[in-house]
């Protein structure tokens, strides 16, 4: 079998479990949760949401997550694409409560033999007029459990310095309020190369509230795998 099959295949077999969230349960997937009202932004670590985590609420991991179906997003509405990139269900991280929660969804991987790892990601944040350390947020962390170390750790902050999150953000105001959002689904590539094949490896993808409370943030994930969705 040519080389680039057997990675192919191999990758496929390796990958995630329910990583489109097509079962439409949490199969293979961890929830987490819990207030983020005392943590600045440079100080949250997702594993700390997680159960067993200093930070974990049991009640809002269980409640601020949630499968959802093809539609549109309840606040921007036809401003955004609907709110599911592949398939029939995505999960939405975080809800539409300014209660300044943070909420958390986690899969560890074994084995896994993918130079990447994509998912498809659509946001909403409202404007707090923030500085990055107190806006609404995403976190995304990749652990490599074989190496010990933390190959991806991103932050996107809705920050009022960067006027939304990043350049691809667009504003809207619905009434009265203020929003950042992505209008078409977004495909992030973790790149983790051939010298990670076959390791273990944590993923968390955390959403948080602004840290006032007053200013909400969500986020629809769907098709996790090794290979473009």
């Amino acid at each position: 079998m040519p080389m680039f099959v057997w990675t192919y295949a191999t990758c496929a077999l390796s990958s995630f479990i329910n990583g489109g969230f097509e079962s439409g349960n949490y199969l293979g997937w961890t929830r987490g949760g819990g207030t983020r009202t005392s943590l600045l932004s440079s100080q949250i670590k997702p594993q700390e949401f997680l159960p067993g985590g200093s930070f974990y609420n049991p009640s809002i991991a269980s409640t601020q997550s949630s499968i959802v179906t093809n539609g549109l997003d309840p606040i921007l509405k036809n401003l955004m694409a609907n709110i599911v990139q592949n398939g029939t269900r995505s999960l939405q991280i975080g809800d539409a409560a300014r209660t300044g929660d943070l909420s958390v969804a986690s899969q560890s991987i074994s084995n896994y033999f993918c130079d990447n790892m994509f998912f498809a990601w659509l946001a909403v944040f409202e404007d707090g007029n923030h500085t990055s350390e107190e806006s609404s947020l995403i976190v995304v962390e990749l652990k490599d459990l074989t190496q010990g170390d933390t190959p991806i750790n991103k932050t996107y902050t809705a920050s009022s310095a960067t006027a939304g999150v990043d350049p691809g953000f667009q504003s809207a105001t619905v009434l009265s309020r203020k929003y950042y959002y992505t209008p078409g689904w977004r495909v992030e590539n973790l790149n983790l190369g051939v010298n990670r094949r076959g390791h273990n490896f944590s993923l968390s993808i955390a959403v948080a509230d602004c840290f006032q409370r007053g200013h909400l943030g969500y986020v629809y994930l769907d098709s996790f795998g090794g290979i473009v969705p």
